[in-house]
């Protein structure tokens, strides 16, 4: 009989912190979802600077090989997105000099030299042969190894570069 009067009061007991238990559950959720939303909307953010950014950049993966690219770096390189992936800065076709007019070999191009050295590379002058134009576009460019947490290798890098064309004709002139 004494199990039958505290069957009801046990259960009272399990339901009120079955309820308890909810009302966290139900707090954590929506905090996680606020988490969700602004990280939704972080991305967003950094999607429309990428995109509208003027200065060119373009992630490469640890092989070198290009994974994404902006518009800009579309434009100045006068080449698609799905013509730049895939390529690497090894690659002959970009047809790359330095400012005397020597070939720019793609092994010391500063992506290329922050994967192998996992240092930021910046400050480097070289041409690229734009296909459009059927002439060179002088670029400065800058290159940021990515690391992940632990690894002392970088995963990726990206480079981001700046239209310097008009700058240097009005200095050769």
């Amino acid at each position: 009989m004494e199990d039958q009067d505290q069957t009801p009061s046990r259960l009272i007991e399990e339901l009120a912190d079955l309820r308890r238990r909810m009302a966290q559950l139900e707090t954590v959720m929506a905090q996680q979802k606020k988490e969700v939303e602004a990280l939704r909307e972080s991305e967003e953010r950094f999607r429309a600077l990428f995109e509208t950014l003027l200065l060119g950049v373009v992630y490469q993966d640890r092989s070198g090989e290009i994974i994404r690219a902006n518009l800009a770096a579309e434009r100045i390189l006068g080449l698609t997105l799905d013509q730049l992936q895939g390529r690497t800065s090894l690659d002959p076709g970009w047809r790359a000099i330095h400012e005397d007019g020597s070939d720019f070999p793609g092994e010391t191009h500063p992506a290329m030299q922050a994967l192998e050295t996992g240092r930021e590379v910046g400050n480097v002058i070289m041409g690229v042969y734009h296909p459009a134009t059927e002439d060179y576009v002088w670029i400065n460019i800058q290159a940021v190894p990515q690391f992940r947490p632990g690894e002392d290798r970088p995963y990726q890098v990206y480079a981001i570069f700046e239209d310097i064309t008009e700058k240097k004709k009005v200095e050769e002139n």
